[in-house]
């Protein structure tokens, strides 16, 4: 029986998901910080150091920065030596399909009221190619659908509790 080594090379292909060949577009905001915190060589683009940079590593910092610098405390407690750039990424990537899987659905939850199209928003994200691919990884397109996400959450939060602040308001006027 001869077997091939396609069926393989997907399943990697899709565990890890990589789709594409250019490790640019998913590590590009994590290695900034990967430089500063594991001492990799990193070379950093002209919108972070111009005269005038229009882009801040702070946000980079919160979202990567800190699991970065926890996942290099706990190497160095073990005493493995450096921490090698494969660990770093998939600590990220875990991250952020935690992230993704718990704080989208969570906002899900609270934004879809009616249980039945609650289900069937969850089910939709969730089988969604979009969401595998690109909120999985480390985009910080990722981390801002989360923050717009939550965002709406809040907004929601206000409104319904500036309307009921009114109807009680209205009741105890009558």
């Amino acid at each position: 029986m001869r077997t091939s080594k396609a069926p393989k090379s997907l399943q990697v292909c899709l565990w890890t998901n990589i789709g594409r060949r250019s490790w640019k577009p998913t590590a590009d905001h994590a290695i900034l910080c990967a430089g500063r915190v594991f001492s990799y060589p990193v070379h950093l683009t002209w919108e972070f150091t111009s005269s005038s940079p229009i882009r801040s590593v702070f946000p980079l910092w919160l979202v990567y920065g800190t699991p970065m610098l926890i996942l290099r405390s706990l190497w160095d407690g073990v005493g493995k030596g450096p921490v090698p750039p494969a660990v770093v990424y998939y600590t990220l990537r875990i991250l952020m399909f935690s992230l993704s899987f718990v704080l989208e659905d969570w906002a899900l939850h609270e934004l879809v009221h009616s249980p039945r199209k609650r289900r069937l928003a969850v089910v939709l994200v969730a089988s969604s190619y979009v969401t595998w691919t690109f909120q999985t990884h480390t985009f910080s397109n990722a981390v801002e659908t989360i923050l717009v996400l939550w965002s709406l959450v809040l907004v929601e939060r206000i409104v319904e509790d500036k309307v009921g602040a009114r109807v009680t308001r209205d009741l105890s006027l009558d």
